[in-house]
């Protein structure tokens, strides 16, 4: 017996604005990155993702809260304290006395605060309030967002005034160079993110030239079909199917360009944001009320698309309404990654749960999650490793609150970016807060319930990394010393040091090394590869008090930012953090010469354990 299959194919009218909507965008920032949802596949050049929060130093699930980085002259909490060009994406919080504990965040080093307002005034008064990417939900206390962009040219401090001890997470990009970022004023045009943000359930990008292709799909037990396939270039702009089956035998699968393996692998009901048995999503580009699902997120290929719906249960399906728009203008194909849908279950996970692990090029824009049933299943924390750091530059406070909701009461709640949707069951968007990496990602989750968890996550990623490995310099160590001609200043100390890094619940490795600190200057060579279009350096550094210094490259002060390694004060020693080094510094060249400047601005001498150093091969 044959599935039952009726097609109807629409083409619309080619117009040339789509492709130009979807030219060059991998450097846009702040306001303007967030209002390009077309430009979705692009990388994000010269980006990185980091994240500051109130974890628990010595990493106790229950007792996130009241921490931070230090305090300032005036007694203030510093939760942010960012140097060079960036962006600050999402700000979440709970705990505060909302009538009087002050949030203030300093733009490009200002002595007086660009935002000087108590959390209900700036999250719940005019005229922020009418601003969907602004708000607060909760029952008893409240949990305060914020997704409003806040770029900044040369710095920003986030401070906190008051008595309450809150929770907190912060999530920035930082940028490599500061072109095409305007430092915020209040005074940005908010108008076009509104619209979109305003009606998540419609598509935010155009359709001109869009081709559609409706069907009317009924199939029988363990069957699939195929419902499109399309040679060429072009891009899927939009997936809707209703009347699904809402078992998760019912399965969506994408394959691009004839790979064999599909990039899309998923439940329909879990393609659409709605996990195993959560209920109705309506957010930004992906969801799905009453058995009517949409997915808005633009998908690339280059060769080819095809598109199956595989019945996998013992039951028959309804007839299903399909509608699938693609467009065959080009994206670029070397500035722009393959979407991704990547579902994980497990029934009993002991110590911890990995909603993704991968290698090569991209970005996460979302995820939905079952969390374990249990009286305390949302105080794991998310703890995410970006290529290949052992330090989680992203390490939260549990997943109640990495959904942007607090005290989980399990109240359904429904918004563009976050949501819980009842059943221990919630989504995250991860945008415009991408998750971006070059090398690699590790996504995971601590959990000590012995109960089923799922997830999807939904990726843009080519399989390469865009990072070489091409030197590392193992300092104390008198044969890579003198291979690298190092030299050092004002040397305070010596030795050897032996701890691990955070995440305990996820990697415990107890590592020795040996390492030196100072006041004045260390100086060395690396090579580099001389087709490089940067180069980035990490260091192994011992945690505690905030560190700066100046770089120098080949004699030549790199005038982006500092080098601030200022990181939680976790119990755990070890901290890995990267430096990125401008191309005019070290384009052509196949060998530099790196000078490490303590500023008297530091906390504590500048200590070094070992360097390696990256090239970017794009």
């Amino acid at each position: 017996m044959k599935a039952v299959i009726i097609s109807l194919l629409i083409v619309c009218s080619f117009i040339d604005s789509y492709s130009q909507d979807n030219v060059n965008k991998s450097d846009s920032r702040g306001l303007q990155f967030a209002e390009q949802f077309s430009n979705l596949p692009y990388f994000k050049t010269g980006t990185q993702t980091y994240q500051f929060s109130s974890t628990d130093p010595a990493e106790d699930q229950f007792n996130d809260f009241g921490h931070w980085l230090y305090n300032d002259q005036d007694s203030n909490s510093v939760l942010a304290d960012i140097s060079g060009p960036g962006c600050i994406y999402r700000i979440w919080s709970t705990g505060n006395n909302g009538d009087s504990d002050l949030l203030k965040v300093y733009i490009d080093g200002n002595k007086i605060a660009g935002i000087n307002e108590t959390f209900n005034q700036f999250h719940n008064y005019p005229p922020l309030r009418q601003k969907p990417q602004v708000g607060s939900g909760g029952d008893k206390y409240l949990a305060w967002w914020s997704y409003m962009p806040i770029p900044f040219e040369k710095s920003c401090k986030i401070v906190r005034k008051g008595n309450f001890r809150p929770f907190y997470n912060i999530t920035y990009h930082t940028y490599t160079k500061p072109e095409n970022v305007f430092s915020w004023t209040g005074k940005e045009n908010y108008e076009k993110i509104e619209q979109m943000w305003n009606h998540p359930d419609s598509d935010p990008k155009k359709s001109d030239g869009n081709k559609t292709y409706l069907s009317m799909v009924k199939l029988l037990p363990h069957q699939k079909q195929t419902i499109m396939e399309q040679k060429g270039t072009g891009s899927i702009a939009s997936i809707k199917i209703s009347n699904y089956l809402q078992e998760k035998e019912l399965r969506i699968k994408i394959y691009w360009d004839g790979e064999a393996t599909p990039s899309v692998d998923a439940p329909v009901k879990w393609f659409f944001g709605s996990i195993d048995n959560g209920g109705d999503v309506k957010a930004l580009g992906v969801g799905t009320i009453n058995r009517s699902g949409y997915c808005y997120f633009p998908m690339p290929f280059w060769k080819s698309a095809k598109i199956e719906i595989d019945n996998q249960s013992d039951v028959s399906t309804d007839s299903m309404k399909i509608e699938i728009q693609y467009n065959p203008k080009m994206y670029i194909e070397s500035q722009c990654g393959y979407f991704n849908a990547t579902v994980h279950e497990s029934e009993k996970p002991k110590n911890k749960y990995t909603c993704l692990k991968t290698t090569g090029r991209g970005h996460v824009i979302g995820m939905a999650k079952r969390m374990p049933k249990g009286g305390h299943a949302c105080e794991g924390d998310e703890i995410f490793y970006i290529d290949n750091r052992r330090y989680p530059d992203i390490y939260g406070t549990g997943e109640e609150d990495y959904n942007n909701n607090a005290w989980w009461t399990n109240i359904y709640n429904s918004y563009p970016t976050h949501g819980c949707i009842g059943n221990d069951c919630y989504y995250r968007l991860n945008y415009p807060d991408m998750i971006i990496y070059e090398q690699a990602l590790d996504m995971e989750f601590e959990t000590w319930e012995p109960f089923y968890i799922a997830s999807i996550v939904w990726y843009y990623e080519k399989n390469k990394s865009s990072l070489k490995l091409t030197d590392s310099l193992d300092i104390y160590n008198p044969t890579s010393e003198k291979k690298h001609s190092y030299t050092i200043t004002n040397e305070t100390w010596s030795g050897i040091k032996k701890g691990v890094y955070p995440g305990k619940q996820i990697y415990l490795d107890s590592i020795s090394d040996d390492g030196r600190a100072f006041k004045g200057y260390s100086q060395f060579k690396v090579k580099i590869d001389a087709e490089n279009k940067g180069v980035r350096i990490r260091l192994r550094t011992s945690n505690g008090e905030m560190q700066i210094a100046k770089i120098w490259i080949d004699e030549k002060p790199v005038t982006e930012r500092l080098w601030e390694v200022c990181k939680n004060k976790f119990v755990a020693l070890w901290v890995d953090a990267d430096f990125e080094i401008p191309a005019e510094y070290t384009s052509g060249k196949n060998n530099i010469q790196i000078k490490i400047e303590y500023t008297p601005e530091s906390q504590k001498p500048w200590s070094e354990f070992n360097y390696k150093v990256f090239s970017y091969l794009y």
